[in-house]
């Protein structure tokens, strides 16, 4: 079921109740808010208990609907059967990337955290509860222009640079262009080459060396650059990996070309920059992990380069569990103090009026009578909405 047709089953009762009021029923949803009333929660119920029996099936798409009408977002839906297998295209996959990530933003105002999270297991991040807080802010144009200087100057400075840092920067200084923009883009793949080398170790502990190797690796020749791929993918074959996005880059440094793999599927492109953005979205269309041997490497772009908050970096105030808020942290790290073998977990204990003979479920809030329930906040949306989660107490 929709909004529209949520609101058009909330009128009807009211039409056949006068005496009922609308937003009993249903409540649309808002931006960090999930939908609320009688019927949408009667809905998420039977679709969680249907689900659980396997009896729960997507809504048929018609054989008309385009691209852009999908409502399904998944590895067998239109916008990744393009990106994946059928077109060589490389423009449908930015249009691609364009839909998936609306569709998501779109999504994620609809369903709950834990449905959104299992649509997408790629977000299901080790840190649990932190996940909530991912905030994906827009399409904003890379920064990498103002932030290019800054790495350049930053190693220029640098008594003690590596070898490879050293040698880029040869590079710069020996096919520095005379035209400005060319200058321009000749600096920002020189940043993109020397970040990997600035970046602290990551969870990996690969050198830097290593680590660059496998973000934005550079080869003389086009042939060298295949050569690597070939034995890149017979290596990840061997060690039962999944090989992810990747990008390689060519020929003349001061204007590289670059090649772009996307399920084994290779793009060539001219731009260097167009390449790397393209990239970028491609991790986001696909809903892929950054690869765990330069994760930091991309977070960091991710945040400076495109102005996506991490997980971390999340500073609106905005929880969606008590497990997210400050006090309860605060709590858990006084308690854990005296007793770090015990599973510290919130209840929450509150009054309300109820129906009689109809204790749990739902009321007008027109009764004189009331009991006090207990709850557990801490159980994923879908669990703690649930009536047989709610506890009367008193």
């Amino acid at each position: 079921m929709n909004k529209a047709e949520f609101i058009h089953l909330a009128k009807l009762i009211v039409q056949l109740f006068p005496q009922e009021w609308m937003g009993t029923y249903y409540i649309p949803a808002v931006k960090g808010e999930q939908a609320q009333g009688k019927l949408y929660s009667a809905y998420q119920i039977y679709k969680a208990d249907l689900r659980e029996a396997a009896l729960f099936l997507k809504r048929p798409k018609s054989a008309s609907s385009k691209v852009q009408k999908s409502s399904d977002l998944t590895e067998k839906s239109e916008p990744f059967k393009i990106i994946l297998e059928e077109s060589k295209d490389f423009d449908k996959i930015l249009e691609c990337w364009k839909f998936c990530y609306e569709k998501r933003q779109h999504l994620l105002s609809e369903l709950s955290v834990f449905e959104y999270v299992r649509r997408f297991p790629e977000f299901n991040l080790s840190n649990a509860y932190e996940l909530v807080t991912i905030r994906l802010l827009g399409t904003k144009s890379s920064k990498l222009a103002e932030v290019a200087p800054k790495l350049i100057s930053y190693c220029q400075r640098k008594k003690r640079n590596t070898v490879d840092v050293k040698s880029i920067l040869v590079g710069l200084n020996q096919a520095s262009p005379d035209d400005p923009d060319d200058l321009n883009k000749l600096r920002q793949i020189t940043a993109l080459r020397l970040l990997p080398h600035l970046m602290p170790l990551g969870k990996e502990k690969l050198n830097r060396t290593t680590v660059a190797q496998l973000f934005c690796p550079y080869f003389k020749t086009e042939a060298e650059a295949n050569e690597h791929n070939i034995q890149f993918k017979e290596d990840y074959k061997e060690d039962c990996l999944v090989l992810k996005p990747r990008m390689h880059l060519y020929g003349d440094i001061s204007s590289p070309k670059v090649q772009i793999y996307v399920a084994d599927q290779k793009y060539s492109l001219d731009n260097c920059l167009i390449g790397f953005d393209a990239l970028f979205k491609c991790f986001l269309g696909l809903n892929c992990n950054y690869p765990d041997e330069t994760l930091h490497v991309w977070q960091f772009i991710q945040c400076e380069v495109y102005s996506m908050d991490t997980l971390k970096l999340c500073t609106d105030g905005s929880i969606s569990n008590i497990i997210q808020s400050p006090l309860w942290r605060k709590l858990l790290d006084f308690e854990k103090g005296n007793d770090e073998l015990t599973l510290f977990l919130p209840i929450n204990i509150y009054f309300d009026d109820f129906e009689p003979l109809n204790v749990i479920g739902s009321h007008s809030g027109a009764y004189k009578v009331g009991a006090t329930y207990l709850g557990l906040p801490f159980l994923p949306d879908y669990i703690v909405s649930k009536l047989e989660y709610i506890f009367p107490v008193a």
